[in-house]
């Protein structure tokens, strides 16, 4: 009983955390495209789909868990 409720407190958390920080890069992207050039580790070419990629990704793993389907 409480194991089963840890763990959906537990991907709730998680769903709200990806979720906040989804919302965070889509509110203002330039500024996360910003802070990844910054880091100097991928090629210039890269860093614009590799924060679109990592934007989907996050929004992918709201919409898994939301669905139900993270099992």
């Amino acid at each position: 009983m409480i194991g089963e409720f840890g763990l959906v407190f537990c991907q709730w958390v998680l769903g709200l955390l990806f979720l906040y920080s989804s919302f965070g890069k889509t509110k203002d992207f330039q500024l996360f495209h910003d802070s990844i050039y910054q880091f100097r580790i991928l090629p210039d070419k890269l860093i614009k789909p590799f924060s679109v990629a990592v934007l989907i990704a996050e929004i992918a793993v709201v919409l898994i868990m939301i669905t139900g389907n993270a099992k």
